[in-house]
């Protein structure tokens, strides 16, 4: 089979002459080429096959054009496109430099070099505004030194102002979040948002520090040069309409290049004193390395090299522990050098005991081989007295060959032992690393106890076996309360144990002392699991997996966050997908990726591959013991459902308890098996006393499962039925009125007309007492219910109700505004209007459970009203969630909402397939619903009709 550099090779031909992979990334690959006519270097940019999409193609089309139209010193060319063999590319120069943000890693700027930086970005975006392009993604990683110049590259998130494609209706903000002013946030790029970007790229030059702030009257600009200050002060003003009115009026206000001027008194010392204009020299000797997603996406050929560190071996009468806390102490602050990627310490842990080569056998097999790693670490401590010594064999798998030394020191001392360890490690390895070495070793914490235990959590966490890790963690806190590594590793322990509490007490989003205490891939996680709105997680999740491309780490906590709550954004399973096979390739032993993984695939419905994923799941599993619920037997038995019993859902004998089984009932539908928890909250209401936890647990099961099944009379009996037992629930008998009344306003077929009467008596009477956010909640039903009908003056009233209740700026009250621009017939204000609704986190807040669904099902109406089917598809999609809090349980969550009404919205988007001509996507969605509606009631039967005339060409 001819292979991807076969198939460019020749499609290129015979116009350049392909050479080899520069890099690659999660959108596009670079490759590095050579034009024969002109005899020239040139960088071919090609979109991955696995991510080709319309829009991403339309992505990268858009790329090529924008930077195609600008031809300037200070912005990289694009040469022509072309499409060949079914493979999309442009070319472009090929630049032989660092980025600004590899130098930046050496240090700050002089004042000269950063006067500089600015004059040639201001002059580059002067350019593109005046084509009427804004570049939205300014920062170090696409910014280019060479010949004693910058370039700007990277306009693969760039807008044309005269133009709006569909993406920007149905997203979230589009850029990098430690570079975006305010209004990027809420998607409203302008050229002024570019201006911004430059005074933060600007800022962090000079200071060395990233701009962190949207006061700037509490920034300490003391920090910058007086020459810089008034032009920096005013480009960072968090209102665009203060800050400068273009690029030229911003240069202007820089000193002029090249101007000599001496750094004031109260300049902090800076480190790295050689600018970059006086390095461009060496930099042009140098491979473009650390280079930008969309443009130099992942480092590959010429990323840095790889080291994994195995397990070290202890001899004599050491304490247990002692080899595996200074392998790791030493691995810490490896990982942390820009100039090594560290392979996994638990990949390499359990490939280490799984072997039963010879020590340098081992050693040469499992670096050259299943790690992929250029160099190898191993040892063996060996202790006399007071004197420790570490006996190491490093193997350079480019070239074969094997070195020793020996490391020695104080027995009491192993923090400091650790430490030479890994000094050592790069003197030998990679001396040029070895300043950057120095200082990250006042990252760690400096309690050798503290150090014991948490390597001794890294190590159980590598076999699985989350309560043994999190005891480990906890117990090193004690030892350092302010470790923040294990504090931050404690939270992610409890996450995977799926324990009620997620981060330890007093752990909260990172200020500048927790900062400097993790590495730059560690803070941009940690600030994503604490981002407040999902585009926000998202952007510094890529920003982090893109930072750091062969770390399964951060691999794992990206892939988890599109995999609960990717489709809320519009991202498929298959975006989920493809990153948690990046982790599992990358530590084949990070269960939690195996189970999402797993999960993934059996929703839908690929066979093979979810097999294989159970079997590794379980073969990394650190057992039931190890984990409040054991993921391993519940995905098994979704497994055995939904392919080798798919006719039935047998309960007896597949669930050991009462509790399992309530676990299985409020999950079946995350597995796409609405029949199955149906069965499963039927066989809960014959289980224990008719008062017990159990039976309304199980009517609510019930009752998602027929609204999915297209029984939504039935389903209401339900709801009713568990409102009877929740006593006393406010929230269940709210909720009752609800299922009546916003179903039917979002277009679900099949409630009848006495029942949604009976809802809104049921939400009147709660809108009109004074019950606080249940009020609000009940108004807002309402108000959707009004605009449903078409009665624009009702609708009107319950959002005045709203304001008067303090409600009309939330999530509800916008719902409702968007409403009402809808009914006035302006669908392009709406749909703006709900894009903050789609930022809001509704299951974390829990402000209604219905909001989530309703705003999805009302913007892909809209937008396929305006002809825009894949962004319709796209909000339609929003079903596949799994974002629940815990297990879902007592009344409906946001989940139980989204699943119930998926049915129908999978409906909604397999006709909208059909009609677009796409059989393939249409026809899968239609099996779907055919399995979902086989016995459906007469109002969704007629439903199920009009979609099968629709699919009448589809396989049976």
């Amino acid at each position: 089979m001819a292979t991807e550099f076969d198939r460019l090779t020749q499609a290129l031909a015979p116009e350049i002459a392909l050479q080899r992979k520069l890099a690659s990334g999660g959108m596009g690959t670079v490759w590095l080429g050579r034009e024969v006519t002109l005899d020239r270097l040139v960088a071919i940019k090609t979109l991955n096959p696995e991510q080709f999409t319309a829009q991403a193609a339309e992505r990268f089309v858009e790329e090529a054009q924008h930077a195609s139209r600008l031809l300037h010193p200070n912005i990289i060319r694009v040469h022509y496109a072309g499409d060949r063999a079914g493979t999309q590319f442009f070319v472009m120069d090929y630049v032989d430099g660092d980025t600004l943000h590899s130098r930046l890693e050496r240090g700050a700027l002089s004042l000269e070099d950063t006067v500089a930086l600015g004059h040639d970005l201001l002059a580059a975006l002067a350019v593109a505004h005046r084509h009427a392009i804004i570049h939205r993604d300014v920062k170090p990683a696409n910014i280019f030194l060479t010949d004693g110049r910058a370039l700007l590259g990277d306009f693969g998130i760039a807008k044309a102002l005269d133009r709006k494609s569909d993406r920007e209706t149905t997203q979230g903000p589009i850029g990098t979040p430690l570079y975006m002013p305010p209004e990027q946030w809420r998607g409203q790029a302008t050229a002024r948002s570019d201006l911004y970007a430059v005074g933060a790229v600007l800022w962090e030059a000079c200071t060395g520090r990233r701009w962190e702030h949207l006061d700037p009257g509490a920034v300490r600009w003391s920090e910058v040069p007086a020459s810089l200050r008034p032009a920096l002060m005013r480009a960072l003003q968090p209102d665009e309409s203060a800050r400068w009115p273009d690029a030229e009026a911003f240069a202007a206000a820089l000193p002029a290049r090249d101007a000599p001027e001496s750094e004031p008194a109260e300049m902090p010392t800076r480190a790295g004193p050689i600018g970059w204009r006086r390095l461009a020299a060496a930099a042009v000797a140098a491979i473009a390395t650390g280079l930008a997603w969309w443009f130099y996406p992942a480092p590959a050929a010429t990323s840095p090299p790889s080291l994994v560190v195995f397990p070290f071996d202890q001899v004599g009468a050491l304490p247990a522990g002692t080899g595996h806390h200074l392998a790791g102490r030493a691995g810490w602050y490896l990982d942390r050098l820009p100039r090594i990627a560290r392979r996994s310490s638990e990949a390499a842990a359990r490939a280490w005991r799984s072997s039963d080569l010879p020590v340098s056998e081992r050693l040469a097999a499992l670096t050259a081989g299943s790690l992929h790693a250029d160099f190898g670490l191993w040892g063996q401590v060996q202790g006399a007295g007071t004197r420790l010594e570490a006996h190491l064999r490093a193997f350079d798998a480019r070239l074969g060959t094997s070195q020793e030394f020996v490391v020695a020191g104080d027995a009491g001392d192993l923090p400091r032992l650790g430490d030479e360890i890994g000094l050592a490690v790069v003197r030998n390895l990679l001396p040029d690393a070895v300043g950057l070495y120095q200082r990250s070793r006042a990252l760690f914490t400096t309690s050798t106890e503290a150090a014991a235990e948490f390597f001794l959590g890294e190590d159980a966490a590598s076999r699985d076996a989350w309560k043994t890790a999190a005891a480990h963690y906890e117990r090193a806190l004690r030892a350092d309360p302010a470790f923040v590594q294990a504090a931050w590793r404690l939270g992610n322990a409890r996450r995977w144990l799926v324990s009620p509490e997620t981060f330890p007490p007093g752990f909260f989003p990172l200020d500048a002392a927790r900062e400097r205490a993790l590495s730059p891939v560690e803070r941009m996680l940690v600030n994503a699991q604490f981002a407040p709105t999902s585009a926000q997680r998202f952007a510094l999740y890529r920003e982090a997996v893109d930072s750091a491309p062969h770390d399964a780490y951060a691999a794992l906590l990206y892939g988890d966050e599109l995999f609960h709550r990717g489709p809320l954004a519009g991202l498929a399973l298959d975006t989920a997908v493809a990153i948690l096979r990046r982790a599992t390739t990358d530590d084949s032993s990070l269960a939690p990726a195996w189970e999402h993984l797993a999960w993934a695939l059996i929703r839908q419905g690929h066979r093979p591959e979810a097999e294989g994923a159970v079997k590794e799941l379980v073969r990394v599993s650190g057992g039931p013991e190890e984990s409040l619920i054991y993921l391993p037997a519940l995905l098994q038995a979704a497994f055995a459902l939904r392919f080798e019993a798919p006719a039935g859902c047998a309960v007896a004998g597949m669930f050991p308890s009462p509790r399992d089984l309530a676990l299985a009932a409020r999950g079946a539908l995350a597995f796409d098996l609405p029949e199955c928890e149906l069965a499963f909250g039927r066989a809960l209401l014959a289980t224990g006393s008719p008062r017990s936890p159990e039976r309304p647990n199980g009517l609510v099961a019930e009752g998602v499962a027929l609204m999915a099944l297209g029984r939504p009379a039935a389903a209401i009996a339900r709801f009713d039925s568990a409102t009877a037992l929740f006593v006393p629930s406010d929230e269940a008998d709210l909720q009752a009125g609800e299922w009546r009344v916003v179903p039917a306003a979002l277009g679900i077929p099949g409630i009848p007309e006495d029942e949604v009467r009976a809802g809104r008596a049921r939400l009147g009477a709660i809108a009109a007492s004074p019950a606080g956010p249940r009020a609000a909640r009940a108004a807002w039903a309402l108000g959707l219910d009004a605009f449903a009908r078409g009665d624009t003056a009702a609708g009107g009233t319950w959002r005045a109700h709203l304001q008067e209740r303090g409600a009309a700026a939330g999530p509800l009250g916008m719902l409702l505004a968007a409403l009402a621009a809808r009914g006035a017939g302006d669908p392009a204000a709406a749909l703006a209007l709900t894009v903050p609704v789609l930022a809001y986190d509704s299951a974390g807040t829990r402000t209604d459970p219905f909001l989530r669904a309703a705003v999805h099902l009302l913007r892909g109406e809209w937008l396929a009203a305006a002809g825009d089917s894949a962004g319709a598809d796209r909000a339609w999609l929003w079903y596949e969630n799994t974002d629940a809090i815990g297990w879902p349980s007592a009344e409906a969550q946001p989940a139980d909402v989204d699943w119930a009404l998926g049915g129908f919205a999978g409906a909604r988007r397999a006709a909208l397939a059909l009609r677009r001509g796409e059989q393939t996507a249409g026809c899968a969605l239609a099996a779907r619903t055919r399995r979902f509606w086989s016995d459906p009631e007469p109002a969704v039967a007629a439903s199920a009709d009009s979609l099968r005339r629709l699919a009448r060409d589809c396989p049976a």
